[in-house]
């Protein structure tokens, strides 16, 4: 036994032994081996407690120096400065150039034992020494000395190569600084570029030789770099001038979609916007909204309630880059949230991606988040996602006052709170005179005051999401911080108490001070003052009243819940008669509750029951916009008090406003322009000032690199518009003709087919006429009405050869109601190629009745060159047809005079129609839809053929109808008992606009039907039948009917209400 332990105790010290000389090892062995050898080792550990700190790069180590002197000597090791083929720096505050040193060893030994480090010195020296460089060796022994340097490096556009064979090929990512591995940087030498300038010269304003900004956002959206965020209610609904004015005046203006609730109002919202802006620019909406069927160019989507997944971000921008969306801006406020953004913007790199970053300090809404260290912390990973356009501050001396050693400039800046005083804004001006006397604050370090009290006449309160934001300090937010602090913060279970102790007080400074006053009062009998009560000590009446009070407005209102019903439920009884009549109640409420009151006098003393008490508890709490009062005061008072805000005076109304951003606000109804201009003009004099970012008069191109020996396979259309854009670049109207997607034609943006990507090889000259504007987004414009020659179309159809110009411009000055005629030969060969091309069988006899379709085309088509018809002819959909064939099917060798006239053009919400009639051989009713949006109503009209057929029974039905004195018989013409005999009307209606007429034309005549065929036998007469419809109002038809020899043309209204003319 004794000598198996020594010889295990043998084996033990010699493994540790191989682990002095080694840095990591396995054991496999025994239980009891591994157990002596762990008991062994451990007397080896430091202790867990024990202090690990070591001192280096400090003059303590002084006493050190002589004994690493010393081993150097004994080793022999020297190197001078002339042994120096590169330069090597010191990492010290004065950062030598180690080749001026006589003995570098000497410096060598002084850096880590006794000089500080200043790496930002170093890579500082580095930068004005080695503006050229492009590439930085790290040789190891791993990635330490270059994980110090990347963020340094990459600032300055140099690439970290790992030189050493441990790390021949090195992963990328966003989010951290890429590497590259020396297989990588060795196999990418034949083809290497330079490096990407710094980040001050690349990302950084340049000033151009117009005078204007340039950087990469006026490169993505062609407009100065300033956004103006979209704000509910600032610029929403009742706001769009503002953001007309934003978007006339050049800049980016968001418009908040959180206000337009439904999607007629939302539609409305962005036609009246779209009214207001000038030709050629877009518009930015602030929500995810993917409908271009108007034809209106939505320029960018912001998406503001968090960042969506990846997988349903790439969905919906994938959506949105389908429809002409280029770009989208995720609003995150968070590091997490921003590499989230960066990876889904890696993802779909087509798109321009915004990433505006306000921390937690902008606006009304804040928080403790910090503005800087967020940013120093991702900026690099943001920079390289190459579309992804940073918002936050501009030319970058942000990160040079917080000890960095680049400027880090963003692409744009955003505002909002700064345009609630734009002339163009529908702030009411009693507000807008209190913004411009808020003073605001100096300095951000102040802001956190207002948590506790009002700093720069600007407050924080609590949210009812329970956030904190930033508000003017008027009556209103100093009493919502009071009560959120004295009530709403307290315990629920002491609640109750402590507003049941306090509610005359609370009542009190609700009326007086609060935008939703306290909903119960009455008026005393006595005195006639009008006092609080409560909800239960008021009459039905009083109800009433107080409701039409505090709900109506004078002005424009649209009350929706009004409690007058559930009063007459109350109060009416068999004998009352026919319920209460409220259509007048939204348009007239105190009349009509004057009314009220008169026929149930007793609502104004019977007092109010609990179940009713409950019921308008619950008409205020059901669903809608709350109500804009404080109907009690109980548990729910802070849901009540906060929810639903409305407008009232200055001092009762909640205005958030940033305390730093609030002290610019100088000047009641400022325009716009003269707002955003100003601060464009102040950017671009502080770049022109700035020593370190020169003026340039255009942006730089990209160095084209020329590869001998490449190959090119294969060539994506893409790629051939940009090679075909780039050989133009000095001419900027032919770039921009090339490169963009859209043409903008009466406000609205087409796509432009120039570059159609599917075109075919087949050639055919089509001369448009644009014009050129490149100051803004969508810079080509069509000339004219519309951009497609309306001579290019007919040139495909009713040319005739030798005469083809002379034939296209008669087709296009013909009119609406010519006849169209053609002759067109059937033959076998035509037949069986277009049975062939339907499948179908091609031996039957004869032709299918589609085939009717092809023998009258010429002449149908025509109807929609004629000059009344102003469309865009791209826009002609083909809709339905429909055929008669009254004899036997058509034959090949048939010889056909084809003749088509135009029944009926109409404009409705989908376009302008056409239909067409052929004569009988074969009748053809066919539709055409010109999609596009029209105001001309002249040229509409319809045409309308109704019959009504009846038989003389009875003589004495002959001799009523030859006795009407309208009713003008032909010469030698007859009419007997039994006759088959039809009225045919024939209307022409002529509109003023969609739903209504300007005035109808009319003609009847009398038919008597003889060897299957009708005959004409009379007409009816009447005088002014032209202008008759405008005396009833336009009708919307006009109907025949005859019974038993009462003959009636009747004028049907749009409302179902009818005025007859008798024929008698």
């Amino acid at each position: 036994m004794l000598v198996e332990s020594v010889r295990k105790l043998d084996h033990v010290l010699k493994v540790i032994e191989a682990a002095k000389r080694r840095t990591m090892m396995h054991m496999t062995s025994f239980a009891a081996t591994l157990t002596l050898l762990k008991q062994a080792l451990e007397a080896l550990f430091a202790k867990t407690d024990a202090n690990q700190t070591r001192i280096l790069h400090s003059r303590l180590l002084t006493e050190a120096k002589p004994k690493q002197v010393q081993d150097v000597e004994r080793v022999k090791c020297a190197i001078k400065d002339s042994q120096l083929q590169l330069p090597e720096y010191a990492t010290s505050e004065e950062t030598t150039n180690l080749q001026t040193v006589d003995d570098v060893v000497d410096e060598l030994i002084n850096m880590p034992l006794m000089q500080l480090v200043d790496w930002t010195a170093t890579w500082a020296k580095i930068a004005e020494h080695h503006s050229s460089a492009t590439h930085v060796l790290e040789f190891g022994p791993d990635l330490g000395v270059a994980k110090l340097s990347d963020k340094f490096a990459e600032g300055l556009g140099i690439e970290a190569v790992m030189a050493t064979a441990k790390h021949p090929v090195m992963s990328t990512s966003t989010k951290y600084t890429p590497h590259i591995g020396l297989q990588q940087f060795i196999d990418a030498t034949p083809t290497l570029t330079p490096a990407e300038v710094m980040w001050a010269k690349k990302f950084g304003p340049h000033v151009t030789a117009s005078g204007g900004l340039y950087n990469r956002f006026t490169h993505a959206l062609n407009k100065p770099p300033i956004v103006v965020a979209g704000m509910k209610p600032t610029t929403s609904l009742e706001c769009i001038d503002l953001v007309a004015g934003i978007q006339n005046a050049g800049f980016h203006g968001e418009l908040a979609a959180g206000g337009l609730s439904r999607p007629n109002i939302f539609e409305d919202a962005v036609n009246e916007l779209v009214s207001k802006i000038k030709l050629g620019l877009g518009i930015t909406i602030n929500m995810l909204y993917l409908n271009a069927k108007h034809g209106v160019l939505i320029e960018s989507i912001t998406i503001g309630a968090g960042i969506p997944t990846q997988e349903r971000a790439l969905e919906m921008m994938s959506q949105m880059d389908a429809v002409g969306i280029k770009v989208v801006c995720f609003k995150t406020g968070s590091v997490d949230g921003i590499h989230a953004v960066l990876k889904i913007a890696a993802a779909m790199p087509s798109m321009t991606v915004m990433l505006p970053w306000t921390g937690g300090r902008a606006g009304g809404h804040h928080s403790f988040e910090d503005f800087h260290q967020p940013m120093e912390e991702t900026y690099a990973a943001i920079r390289r996602v190459s579309n992804v356009l940073l918002l936050q501050y501009l030319t970058g001396e942000w990160s040079l006052s917080r000890g960095h050693l680049h400027k880090k400039p963003a692409d744009g800046i955003l505002m909002g709170s700064r345009v609630m005083v734009a002339k163009e804004a529908a702030t009411a001006p009693a507000v807008k005179k209190l913004l411009v006397d808020t003073p605001g604050i100096e300095s951000e370090l102040e802001w956190e005051t207002s948590y506790t009290g009002v700093v720069g006449g600007v407050v924080t309160v609590t949210s009812e999401l329970g956030e904190p934001i930033h508000v003017v300090a008027n009556r209103c937010a100093l009493l919502w911080k009071e009560f959120n602090d004295k009530y709403f913060s307290i315990p629920r279970e002491q609640v109750e108490l402590v507003l049941r102790l306090n509610k005359q007080d609370i009542i009190a400074r609700l009326n007086a001070d609060y935008q939703k006053p306290y909903f119960g009062c009455k008026r005393n009998v006595e005195t006639g003052e009008v006092v609080p009560t409560e909800l239960e000590e008021m009459s039905y009446g009083d109800v009433l009243t107080r409701l039409v009070d505090l709900t109506y407005v004078e002005v424009e209102g649209k009350p929706q819940r009004w409690f007058i019903t559930r009063t007459e439920e109350r109060f009416r009884h068999e004998s009352a008669g026919a319920l209460f009549d409220q259509s007048e109640l939204k348009s007239n409420p105190r009349e009509t509750l004057s009314a009220f009151i008169a026929k149930y006098p007793a609502t104004v003393s019977t007092l109010m029951s609990v179940p009713d008490c409950d019921f308008f508890l619950e008409l205020c709490r059901m669903g809608g916009k709350p109500a804009n009062f404080v109907p009690v005061i109980d548990t729910e008072s802070k849901t009540r008090f906060k929810m639903g805000l409305s407008v009232c005076d200055e001092q009762r109304v909640f205005i958030l406003q940033d305390p730093v951003a609030v002290r610019y606000g100088t000047e009641v109804d400022e325009p716009e322009v003269d707002i955003q201009g100003g601060i464009n003009t102040g950017f671009i004099n502080v770049v022109k000032e700035s020593d370190a970012i020169a003026a340039a008069p255009v942006a730089a191109a990209k160095p084209i690199v020329d590869i001998a020996g490449a190959e090119v396979t294969k060539s994506e259309g893409s790629v051939e518009i940009a090679a075909l854009a780039a050989s133009v670049r000095d001419k900027d109207w032919l770039e921009a003709l090339i490169v963009s997607t859209h043409v903008v034609e009466k406000k609205m943006w087409l796509v432009i087919p120039i570059t159609k990507k599917e075109a075919s090889n087949v050639v055919v000259v089509n001369e448009m006429a644009f014009q050129y504007y490149p100051e803004l987004p969508c810079s080509i414009h069509a000339e004219g009405s519309g951009f497609i020659d309306k001579m290019f179309y007919p040139y495909f159809w009713v040319t005739i050869e030798g005469k083809e110009e002379e034939s296209c411009e008669a087709a296009c000055t013909e009119r609406v109601m010519s006849p169209f005629t053609a002759d067109f030969s059937i033959t076998k060969e035509e037949i069986v190629a277009y049975c062939t091309a339907l499948g179908l069988s091609k031996d039957e006899e004869g032709a299918p009745a589609n085939f009717v379709t092809i023998v009258p085309w010429r002449p149908q088509i025509r109807s929609v060159f004629t000059k009344e018809v102003k469309a865009n002819l791209l826009g002609l959909l083909h809709l339905a047809s429909a055929t008669f064939l009254p004899d036997d099917d058509i034959v090949t060798h048939d010889a056909h005079d084809s003749t088509c006239t135009v029944a009926l053009i109409s404009r409705k919400t989908v376009g302008e129609q056409l239909e067409e009639v052929l004569l009988p051989l074969v009748e053809l009713h066919s539709e055409f839809l010109i999609r596009g949006s029209f105001n001309d109503f002249e040229p509409m009209f319809l045409i309308d053929k109704p019959t009504d057929d009846f038989v003389t029974k009875r003589q004495k039905d002959v001799e009523i109808l030859k006795a009407k004195s309208w009713l003008k018989l032909a010469a030698e013409a007859s009419v007997r008992v039994c006759d088959h005999l039809s009225f045919e009307l024939t209307t022409k209606k002529h509109y003023a606009s969609i739903n209504s007429l300007s005035f109808v034309e009319a003609s009847v005549v009398l038919c008597r039907e003889e060897a299957g065929s009708k005959m004409e036998t009379g007409m009816v007469q009447y005088g002014m039948m032209k202008q008759a419809p405008m005396a009833f109002g336009c009708p919307g038809g006009i109907h025949l009917r005859t019974t038993f020899g009462l003959f009636i043309l009747e004028m049907v209204r749009k409302k179902q209400k009818s005025i007859t003319a008798h024929f008698w």
